[in-house]
Order: structure tokens, then C-alpha cells, then sequence
């Protein structure tokens, strides 16, 4: 009985044990479609496309942040990191709108 318990112990010791990351993120899921490709290093004309690359660079060192947690605090940094985007998605599209809207009532005048 000794024996039998030893080798399983011997087992489980050295067994790798998997953790299964459960979340994740990509940039593409926030970016609008024509600045999904967007390069965080490339050259932008307009200040939409600056907007959205500097926001994905902070994405990737963000994601890359959460990432080299440990497995265990992983999940939670990446939900934290979701509710960031969608709140700042939700801040740009009411900014946005608003520039639009004073744009046609003071175009009138």
C-alpha cells in the first residue's frame, strides 16, 4: 500500500500541471474596421488614424503587461483591460458625435 501510495505521489509531483487561459483579447475586437490594420509605427495623415495607432500601441503594452502576470492574475487584467477599451470606444464615438453636431450648427452661420 506504501509503494502504491509513493508512485502516485512521485506522479502528481511530476506531472505538469496545464493552466488554460480562459480570456483574451485582440485589437481588432475595439478598432473600428478601417483602422483595424492601423501600424502602431507607421505614418498617419489624418489625426483619426494618429488617434488609433497610439491607441493600439498602449493596447499592445497593456495586453503585454497583463500578460507577463502570473496565469492566475492574468484573466482579471485582461477583463480589467476590456472594460478600458469599450469605455474609451464609447468616449471616442461621443466625442465624435459631438464635433459632428457643432460642425453643422455653426457651419450654418
Amino acid at each position: 500500500m506504501k509503494k502504491i501510495f509513493v508512485i502516485l505521489s512521485l506522479i502528481a509531483l511530476f506531472t505538469p500541471v496545464y493552466a488554460e487561459k480562459f480570456f483574451d483579447l485582440e485589437w481588432e475586437e475595439f478598432a473600428p474596421s478601417n483602422f483595424k490594420n492601423v501600424k502602431v509605427d507607421g505614418f498617419h495623415w489624418t489625426a483619426e488614424g494618429r488617434y488609433w495607432a497610439n491607441r493600439r500601441a498602449t493596447f499592445e503594452k497593456r495586453v503585454a503587461k497583463c500578460n507577463s502576470l502570473s496565469e492566475a492574475s492574468q484573466d482579471a487584467c485582461l477583463k480589467e483591460l476590456r472594460t478600458i477599451e469599450m469605455n474609451a470606444n464609447k468616449m471616442h464615438e461621443e466625442r465624435t458625435t459631438s464635433r459632428a453636431i457643432n460642425s453643422l450648427l455653426y457651419s450654418s452661420f
